[in-house]
């Protein structure tokens, strides 16, 4: 995989063969977040029936869980795209990062901090306002108990942060990048990924559809950038993972 280019540059194709490519690429970017969201929204339904139905205790251990269901969904819908497209694996890259991997994964969450301080007073501006925080998981102590931690490593750091940037950095972003070089094809993976929170913040409590779209693009942009920099999944994966636990921790 190329790193992402300096000069940012645009495709310059413009014959009917190339839009068409490029048509086919949104479609299937844009198809592949809805079915992300169908199939997490039902992935989340799952678990939440089969911890009823079990009659699993309500501890703080299966709530951290049970809060990244969702990524069910998203990895079961990208094994499905893999399985029926032919797809270049050196975009579904995960490795040990490199110095410059590492620097990134740094930098993510402090770009990401930086851009929602610039937004909030924009948006507001514009008569978008974000709902008062919801008080969250509601989980205590969370930073003194070890096994928490150990919970939160496992199933945000191995396996749900890994699942979505499969998906949006990897196989979307990806797909763009067949047909769209540069700034176009990072830019359409975001708003892909600012979509895609769109139904969840309609569904949750203390988000607000609007502001989500707009802050989670510009934080999809971000990662991918630093992934098209790095050519690793697991730059934007950690990084993600940490700004989940971030808010935990806060």
């Amino acid at each position: 995989m190329q790193p992402f280019p300096d000069d940012l540059g645009f495709a310059t194709g413009s014959d009917s063969s190339t839009r068409r490519a490029q048509v086919i690429a949104v479609t299937e970017s844009v198809s592949l977040t809805i079915g992300s969201v169908l199939a997490g929204i039902g992935a989340v339904l799952i678990v939440a029936t089969g911890i009823q139905a079990i009659d699993v205790p309500s501890m703080d251990a299966v709530q951290l869980l049970r809060s990244r269901a969702i990524q069910l969904g998203f990895l079961g819908v990208s094994l499905a795209y893999l399985t029926v497209r032919e797809f270049p694996l050196d975009s579904i890259t995960f490795r040990v990062p490199s110095l410059r991997g590492v620097a990134w994964i740094v930098a993510i969450p402090v770009l990401t901090a930086g851009a929602g301080f610039v937004l909030e007073p924009l948006l507001a501006a514009v008569g978008i306002v974000q709902p008062p925080a919801s008080p969250g998981m509601g989980i205590d102590g969370f930073g003194t108990r070890p096994l928490l931690w150990i919970v939160v490593f496992v199933g945000w750091f191995v396996f749900a942060a890994p699942a979505e940037e499969l998906l949006f950095r990897g196989i979307i972003q990806g797909r763009l990048r067949q047909t769209f070089e540069g700034v176009p094809g990072i830019l359409l993976a975001a708003v892909c990924f600012g979509l895609m929170h769109v139904p969840v913040a309609a569904l949750s409590a203390g988000m607000g559809p609007a502001s989500a779209f707009v802050e989670t693009s510009v934080s999809g942009a971000i990662f991918g950038v630093a992934y098209e920099r790095t050519g690793n999944l697991l730059v934007p994966s950690v990084a993600h993972a940490l700004l989940w636990t971030g808010g935990l921790v806060l």
